[in-house]
């Protein structure tokens, strides 16, 4: 029940993608199954918060992904709202459904021999781009510097002096990041060797 006139109302009046409408026909299917076979339910305004948390307990111990999970909760509730609002239904069940929390991916770190393997490596050759590629790299590895930060260095952010390098943060904040003799001296030679004069990773020169 219900379904056909929310799947429309999803198309029509909140024009959600042909994705997300596939996604959420396979969420309530999955769910309007779920309440015939366990609780003989056909109409779904009649399932209370119990099953719905039943079913999502379900779900998290099959094994199911916790964002898959989540994008189900959210088809559910956007489901209830709709009964509301268009008074199928007296109460939304879904006010009290808790969303399992993402599990963060852990990082993934790169051995030391590896990367020295790279370095010692014909991978890079003496082009602009080979060389620009090699020290995007050492940068990344050796200071730890965000992609927003290294892309905006100009030449008169580095200080040879002081041996860092002025970069613009989160907020616009800027920040002085110490860099290494070694990679000092490649900074120094690439800039040099390419007659660099405003920003340092630009195909401009």
């Amino acid at each position: 029940m219900y379904l056909e006139e929310f799947f429309s109302y999803i198309k029509s009046e909140k024009r959600f993608s042909d994705h997300t409408i596939i996604s959420y026909t396979t969420d309530l299917n999955q769910f309007s199954k779920f309440l015939k076979d366990e609780y003989d339910i056909i109409d779904q305004s009649k399932a209370s918060f119990k099953i719905l948390r039943n079913w999502v307990s379900i779900l998290v111990e099959s094994g199911l992904k916790s964002n898959s999970v989540n994008r189900k909760i959210s088809t559910l509730k956007t489901f209830y709202k709709f009964l509301c609002m268009y008074n199928y239904s007296n109460s939304n069940p879904t006010l009290k459904l808790l969303s399992p929390k993402s599990s963060k991916r852990l990082p993934v770190f790169v051995e030391k021999e590896n990367m020295n393997n790279l370095f010692d490596s014909n991978f890079f050759d003496n082009s602009f781009c080979g060389r620009r590629d090699k020290l995007i790299i050492e940068l990344f590895y050796f200071t730890g510097i965000r992609l927003s930060e290294l892309i905006n260095i100009k030449i008169s952010d580095l200080d040879f002096v002081n041996s860092q390098i002025k970069v613009l943060g989160k907020r616009n904040k800027e920040r002085l990041i110490p860099i290494t003799y070694n990679v000092l001296n490649t900074l120094s030679d690439f800039k040099n060797m390419f007659n660099l004069k405003i920003f340092l990773f630009s195909d401009e020169r």
